[in-house]
């Protein structure tokens, strides 16, 4: 998934979160989950190093990885508390932060080219294939979700956003079932 996408899912996620105890305000909700759902694609600043090295090994690896997850969470939760200078929503922010790294690992997932979800313990990189890397379809209406919750300042707006999001990609999930079948099917009919 392109990291506009990964942005706007991290936006709608991280706005979509309660404010608990810690009152961490939507606004900040949505800025800690879009910056945060971009973090992971840092990873291209090593593009420039050894481009081929980067698509093989690098790109979609330590970033990306389910096993460091909680390692990345925390650290960027605690920048995430300095930078809005609220200690006591140290945990809300650390919750905030997995889940969006989460929705991006998830995103990568249903691509083609593959992640390392447990590396550096496996370097097996699965993906699924079921939507482009760059999907205008996905990314122009969760764009305009975010745009309407952003402006009508209604967060339940965000939540219904990545309900429709699970919803398209069922929808993703479904088209690729049904076009493996017809390629299937015209294999055996034609030998």
């Amino acid at each position: 998934m392109d990291t506009l996408t990964h942005a706007l899912v991290g936006a709608l996620v991280g706005r979509s979160c309660p404010a608990g105890n810690s009152r961490v305000s939507a606004r900040q909700g949505t800025i800690v989950g879009a910056v945060s759902a971009a973090f992971p694609d840092i990873d291209y600043l090593t593009f420039w190093i050894d481009p081929l090295t980067f698509l093989s090994d690098w790109h979609r690896g330590p970033t990306h990885s389910l096993v460091l997850l909680p390692v990345w969470a925390i650290l960027l939760g605690l920048f995430w508390s300095r930078v809005f200078d609220r200690p006591e929503a140290r945990g809300r922010l650390i919750l905030i932060v997995a889940l969006v790294l989460g929705s991006h690992i998830l995103t990568d997932l249903i691509t083609v080219y593959g992640t390392a979800v447990f590396y550096p313990i496996s370097d097996w990189r699965p993906g699924l294939g079921m939507t482009f890397v760059i999907d205008p379809w996905l990314t122009v209406p969760l764009a305009l979700v975010l745009c309407l919750s952003l402006l009508w300042k209604d967060v339940l707006l965000a939540r219904a956003g990545l309900v429709m999001l699970v919803c398209m990609l069922g929808v993703h999930a479904l088209l690729q079932r049904a076009a493996e079948h017809v390629g299937q099917d015209y294999a055996i009919t034609h030998g």
